[in-house]
């Protein structure tokens, strides 16, 4: 019996140990399908809760030869896996949901060849407009020429006798098209639809039709009333009914010409009256602050790489310190180059000027003489070199070392500050936001589309006009408290960070972690030695290393790791998800990110079924001990049997801790009923002393 415990319970904890080993592996495969029945990818997610999610990755990630698959003219639709559950790139899909722990996805096409049964039909509503209810609907497939009136409408001949002489076509927004005209469904309004209506512009007994039209599906209001016009006669534009959100009216364009409301316009033919629009633009408004003069605007365009315009205003007994410019809470010298975003102010700042010290004033005959002047001699600029210190301009020293960039929109970064230590002294920073995978290199692609990256920006420097290609160096600041909250981490456990991606030729560090024969190691660069690494570790996928922090608590606050054979990434981290700032320094401009850093890499987080498995293997560890304590408690128990040769009566004595409610003994073939008693078995012994007695152990 003790045996078979035994082994039980070791069969129990093996059962553990291997669910502890094998259930946090999971594998996700990626097939081509029609497009190439030999190309398949496979992808590994190592040391995952079952209970977390994956992300279905695009194609064009996944497939090194999907821009030969789109020449060929197959289309993307959609995934399917081995069940038949469709999924598009982007959702997300539970370990748990694995079918064995795989997760087979078959890309399905749209070959251009073979899509006869999704072909997509246009609804053309053809309306008589003023001239009648008559109306008519024609379906296409493609392209299609305006059709002839007369085709159309059952009653035109009817039309013609009532005196309306038919002009063209005009859609919604104000597009007009003649008899025969090719009309692209590609263009707005089908678009934004599958259906429109063509309305008839007429000439009506010697009168011209006018319309207004927004000239765009996106913008809101009510068309001004259309009317009929006498040839030749003058009439006034209406103001701009219309809203267009990003942009602002520009006119109206009256048969090719821009005209602003109240312009006057005459009428020689029926016309159809468009809203012209242009970029709204941003302001930034300068304010003196606690100082005097008056607030002024200047506008610019969105994305505009400015100049901060020089002080004009004045404050007695003060200097001039700085703009402060509202978005990003952050005041900048006056000269400095900045991006503008979006509508913004500029503060003046002061701080009290320091008087001159008494010592000097023997020093200097006159107050004038500490300024050079046109007229001053060499001599008079020596004496003004040795001016008092507070003389100096206060912000001078940081107008050719601090570039800012104030960012506005759907972003939780406000703002970008870029603190040059060496580089040219006319610099200007350009920043451009990176939102597709396309138009950048392979790291930062990968983070932006694993869900790692919450913002990215491309940093550069210009100088004269044109690209800077010294060297340079610094550090760059996010301020994150812009118009968005930083999105949830793709990971259970993560920490935010600014990440700088960087050619490997243009790292300047003592090291980086990197991967060895499939261990996670730090690459010493001045003798060239490593050593594996238990804070970090490092996950490929598809040939892209990411950061995984496996000990929070000797993981260092900045690190670099080599992402690919060519790249590295640096990481500075931030305290959590509340950070309102983080900074790195750089010796060259590159793409910038704000990103999530998984960390503990979820290897101490058991999945519920091997925590079942343990659980179940405690269980049977914890009953297998107390039967085999049972079985020793009830071995150790004394008990005393008498036999009486005369009577044949036996009865069963108890030991003192014993209570026998029944029992029998079988002497020969009789059997007897026993007495119950708690008397002791030495005073049994006592009374019956022919008894033979035993003890059992």
């Amino acid at each position: 019996m003790r045996r078979f415990l035994a082994v039980l319970l070791a069969a129990m904890l093996l059962f553990s140990t291997a669910a502890i080993a094998f259930a946090d592996n999971y594998t996700i495969s990626y097939e081509a399908g029609s497009a190439d029945k030999n190309e398949s990818v496979t992808k590994v997610s190592k040391n995952v809760d079952e209970g977390d999610y994956y992300t279905i990755l695009r194609p064009a990630v996944i497939f090194d030869d999907y821009d030969d698959y789109v020449d060929d003219g197959y289309e993307f639709d959609h995934w399917e896996d081995q069940n038949g559950k469709e999924y598009d790139p982007g959702d997300t899909v539970q370990y748990r949901r694995f079918e064995d722990g795989t997760l087979e996805l078959t890309a399905v096409w749209e070959d251009d060849e073979d899509d006869e049964d999704d072909t997509i039909s246009y609804g053309v509503t053809y309306s008589a407009g003023d001239a009648g209810k008559n109306s008519e609907k024609k379906t296409y497939s493609d392209d299609f020429e305006a059709e002839a009136p007369d085709s159309v409408f059952d009653d035109f001949a009817e039309y013609k006798e009532e005196g309306y002489r038919f002009v063209c076509w005009m859609d919604k927004i104000g597009n007009t098209f003649e008899e025969g005209d090719t009309i692209d469904v590609s263009e707005a309004p089908f678009n934004t639809s599958y259906n429109m209506t063509l309305t008839a512009v007429w000439i009506y007994d010697g009168d011209y039709q006018v319309f207004f039209r927004s000239g765009t599906t996106e913008a809101k209001g009510t068309d001004p009333v259309s009317f009929y016009a006498k040839y030749n006669k003058t009439y006034t534009l209406p103001e701009n009914p219309y809203t267009f959100s990003g942009f602002a009216f520009a006119g109206w364009n009256v048969d090719g010409t821009v005209m602003q409301p109240g312009d006057k316009y005459t009428v020689r033919d029926g016309l159809v009256i468009k809203a012209t629009w242009k970029d709204a633009g941003v302001e930034l408004t300068y304010q003196p602050g606690e100082g005097q003069g008056t607030s002024y605007k200047k506008t610019y365009e969105s994305g505009e790489t400015i100049t901060l315009a020089e002080n004009t205003f004045t404050k007695a007994g003060y200097t001039f310190a700085g703009w402060l410019i509202g978005s990003v809470n952050t005041v900048i010298p006056e000269g400095t180059s900045v991006v503008i975003a979006g509508n913004d102010t500029a503060t003046a700042q002061w701080v009290v000027e320091t008087a001159p010290a008494e010592s000097s004033a023997a020093e200097t005959s006159a107050p004038t003489e500490s300024v050079p002047t046109e007229e001053s001699s060499s001599e008079a600029v020596s004496e003004a070199e040795s001016a008092p210190e507070e003389m100096e301009p206060i912000v001078e020293t940081e107008k050719p070392k601090t570039l800012s960039y104030s960012v506005s929109g759907n972003t939780p970064i406000s703002g970008i500050s870029v603190q040059l230590e060496n580089g040219t002294d006319d610099a200007e920073l350009l920043v451009s936001s990176i939102t597709e995978a396309s138009s950048t290199d392979a790291t930062t692609a990968f983070l932006l589309e694993n869900g790692d990256a919450a913002a990215i920006f491309d940093l550069a420097l210009q100088s004269a006009g044109s690209a800077y290609t010294g060297t340079t160096s610094g550090t760059v600041s996010f301020e994150i408290s812009g118009g968005a909250e930083i999105p949830e981490a793709p990971y259970k456990s993560a920490r935010i960070a600014i990440a700088h991606v960087m050619p490997l030729d243009a790292f300047e560090g003592d090291g980086y972690y990197m991967t060895d024969n499939g261990k996670t190691v730090w690459y010493d660069l001045s003798d060239g030695s490593t050593q594996e690494s238990d804070a970090v570790s490092l996950v490929e996928t598809n040939g892209i290393c990411r950061a995984v922090v496996t000990d929070t608590s000797s993981a260092p606050a900045s690190l670099a790791y080599l992402s690919d054979d060519t790249t590295v990434v640096e990481l500075a981290f931030g305290s959590g998800s509340e950070t309102d700032s983080l900074e790195i320094g750089f010796t060259s401009l590159s793409p910038f990110l704000l990103l999530w850093v998984e960390q503990n890499g979820n290897t101490a987080t058991l999945s519920p079924l091997v925590w079942v498995a343990v659980g179940i293997g405690i269980a049977v560890a914890v009953l297998a001990l107390g039967a085999l304590l049972y079985q020793a408690t009830k071995k150790r128990k004394t008990v005393s049997v008498g036999v009486s040769a005369n009577t044949d009566r036996g009865d069963v004595v108890s030991s003192p801790d014993s209570v026998v409610k029944s029992a029998s003994v079988v002497t020969d073939t009789v059997v007897t009923d026993t007495v119950v008693t708690d008397t002791p078995a030495a005073d049994a012994s006592a009374d019956h002393p022919d008894w033979g007695e035993f003890r059992q152990e």
